[in-house]
């Protein structure tokens, strides 16, 4: 029989990870993915996917657009934190 539990989510932005533990939770946000303040591949508007076709990958190829990691089957794709050429994915267009 199922039960409730307590659990602990990250509560980085879209991010749906959960935890027993609070020090789990915690530990996990200083190191997400998501976590902007981490100046990540995921949260970088220089993140590129370049779609695949379907037989080859569903997910497509991720590329860096100012060429600071890179993703081939020789090289393959690292994901980057505190890079200097970050920019914030969702930043705000001065007119």
């Amino acid at each position: 029989m199922s039960h409730e539990i307590k659990a602990f989510e990250c509560d980085t932005p879209g991010c749906t990870k959960y935890f027993r533990r609070k020090a789990n939770a915690t530990r996990h946000e200083n190191s997400c993915w998501k976590n902007p303040a981490l100046r990540a591949c995921k949260t970088c508007k220089n993140l590129l996917t370049i779609p695949h076709e379907p037989e080859i990958s569903a997910y497509g190829q991720l590329e860096c657009a100012k060429g600071l990691t890179s993703d081939g089957p020789e090289d393959p794709f690292k994901f980057l934190s505190n890079c200097d050429g970050w920019e914030p994915k969702n930043a705000a267009v001065n007119p």
